[in-house]
């Protein structure tokens, strides 16, 4: 994990198959490029090379140095920018899309530009990409010092990378026998994951669990029944950011017909990869599942939907099994009431979620015993004229308590009176 005393040396870190040095944006922007520019504290490791990045033409770097705990063709630098981005023999990196905001929960900690290179001389674009991190120079922490924003307006961490078309795959293993390291017991230091090859997954993992033999780690769990739950009821949280990509899982399973969910939920094939099928005949897989948020907020803006639009454009909509905004905003949770506040899947910082359920009297949790109790009258909920809903407030009660704690929640119902119909008006998600 980090240290806060020593830089580990990338050469002591010895990692199982499937593991690499594989950093959020955040961390590169904190725990290393902000640690570099500083000089005050160590950096959690040596993974990132210092370079003078852009006298070189990408094939030109040492990108054979980082093939131990990086993905094939892939390297980190830092460096300063030059005008341009121009290297020495000619070449361009050449901005592609908008910058991106890298966010440490409200504040704009970076900022991310994503380039590709080409050559001299050459109007086509060529396969290598990269993404440059560089510190906000408006961070209020070191806006008022002249020397400090000099070196953060010019020192970047330069993520390079060679776009292949695919993955070759090698399912040789010479007969490797690997012992079982527990996940827990896979010490990395910070910016290192789970984050395997099609080449490890295949040949460390799935061929092993087949033939029943030991596997590399205990990263990829046992998803027994994965295809009888929706992606959003899967254990995939920010606690284990510490083993995976953001939003990111793996797990073993039997494939089941039609891959529908229990819910009525589908997976749906995008692509077909016809070498893979060949190569491995079994219906039993590795699923990689992860969630690829559509709608990018800026920081310090969230989910905060008005009343009217939590009963038109969600409940409604919810009602009627159509389409809704913003599908992962409000989480499916068949007996909220059956919960104590503190049991429920809340992982904002902000200790706010939203929930579908279905209401049960007396609003009494099985599992602890506490109860919801009302406060105050029904507020009505309008559109135009008409009352569309209800919002109810309630505080929560422990067991046995007599006073309320500090969770509290409001409940949304549709009026019972209106005519709800397909014809309703639909939102455009």
């Amino acid at each position: 994990m980090d240290s806060n005393n020593q830089t580990i040396s990338i050469e002591d870190v010895k990692l199982p198959p499937g593991y690499r040095f594989k950093p959020i944006d955040s961390e590169l922007i904190t725990r290393y490029l902000i640690r570099k520019i500083m000089n005050n504290r160590p950096l959690p490791t040596t993974a990132i090379k210092d370079i003078a990045f852009y006298d070189f033409d990408p094939e030109q770097l040492p990108i054979d140095e980082f093939s131990a705990y990086c993905r094939d063709k892939e390297a980190y630098f830092f460096t300063q920018v030059v005008p341009g981005r121009i290297t020495k023999s000619g070449g361009q990196w050449k901005v592609s899309g908008p910058d991106l905001q890298v966010a440490v929960g409200d504040q704009v900690a970076g900022i991310k530009s994503c380039f590709v290179f080409y050559s001299a001389g050459e109007e086509n674009r060529t396969k290598w990409t990269m993404r440059e991190y560089r510190v906000n120079p408006g961070l209020t922490l070191y806006s008022q010092n002249e020397s400090l924003k000099s070196k953060i307006d010019t020192y970047v961490i330069c993520k390079v990378r060679y776009k292949e078309d695919d993955e070759n795959l090698n399912l040789s293993n010479d007969d490797h026998t690997f012992q079982t390291i527990s996940i827990e017991d896979v010490k990395l230091p910070r910016g290192f994951r789970f984050a395997p090859t099609r080449t490890e997954l295949f040949r460390d993992y799935l061929m092993n669990k087949i033939l029943n033999r030991p596997l590399p780690t205990t990263a990829i769990m046992d998803y027994i029944d994965f295809y009888d739950i929706d992606p959003d009821q899967l254990p995939i949280s920010d606690k284990f950011l510490e083993y995976y990509r953001d939003k990111e899982g793996y797990g073993f399973t039997q494939v089941v017909p039609g891959r529908t969910t229990k819910s009525g939920g589908h997976w749906k094939a995008e692509s077909t990869d016809k070498t893979l099928e060949s190569k491995i005949d079994s219906t039993f897989v590795i699923c990689k599942v992860k969630c690829a948020d559509f709608l990018k907020l800026p920081p310090g803006y969230c989910f905060k939907p008005t009343d009217t639009e939590i009963i038109t454009d969600y409940l409604i909509n919810k009602i009627l099994n159509r389409p809704v905004p913003y599908p992962i905003a409000i989480k499916d949770i068949n007996f909220l009431y059956d919960l104590d506040p503190e049991q429920l899947p809340i992982a904002d910082h902000r200790r706010e979620a939203y929930f579908y359920t279905q209401v049960v009297e007396g609003q009494t949790t099985k599992s602890g015993g506490g109860g919801w109790k009302v406060s105050g009258q029904d507020v009505l909920i309008k559109r135009g004229d008409e009352v569309i809903g209800f919002k109810k407030y309630f505080v929560f009660y422990s067991a046995g308590g007599r006073k309320s704690t500090d969770w509290t929640m409001y409940e949304y119902r549709l009026n019972p009176g209106i005519m709800i119909t397909a014809d309703a008006p639909k939102c455009n998600p």
